[in-house]
């Protein structure tokens, strides 16, 4: 049998800069005290014109179906899923530093003060090094198997995409 040449494949949204967006994302556990709202208010004023964020509400039906039913384990108890973005204005411009390193600071306080765990991987990440562990959390083990089954050769692959074996 004659094998295919492997072709690599990459994705994502081209920039004419050369600096390419960013994202980062994390869901929301518990609501917040009146310190946590003040660091958040703080850091929020700060906010630079190259980011945004949004909450996208959780709760509802979604908590209906088990977290180990579907690949996706981000079920029960999340109130929310916050979504971080930086748009690059120009190549080598300070706005581009603020704009990273404020989504940076942004994703650190949300792990002190939501007491996030865990990151949607429709929304990649590839500066999170525990990403297998943040987007599949308790399914890994069951993925990684599924994954041998169907794709042994791991043809179908990205950057952060479930491996064949840990």
């Amino acid at each position: 049998m004659r094998r295919r040449r492997r072709e690599v494949r990459t994705f994502g949204k081209e920039s004419p800069s050369g600096v390419y967006p960013e994202g980062k994302s994390f869901f929301v556990q518990k609501t917040l005290d009146s310190d946590s709202l003040d660091s958040l208010w703080t850091l929020l004023k700060e906010q630079p014109e190259t980011t945004t964020v949004r909450f996208e509400s959780y709760g509802g039906v979604i908590n209906d179906v088990g977290q180990t039913e579907t690949a996706f384990v981000h079920r029960r108890g999340r109130l929310s899923n916050a979504v971080l973005n930086f748009e690059p204005t120009s190549p080598n411009s300070n706005g581009n530093r603020l704009g990273m390193k404020w989504i940076h600071q942004f994703f650190e306080l949300g792990k002190s003060i939501f007491g996030q765990r865990e990151t949607y991987q429709n929304y990649v990440d590839a500066q999170i090094p525990d990403y297998l562990q943040r987007y599949y959390g308790g399914n890994l083990r069951r993925l990684i198997q599924i994954k041998q089954k169907y794709d042994p050769e791991n043809y179908f692959n990205q950057t952060q995409s479930i491996p064949t074996r840990i």
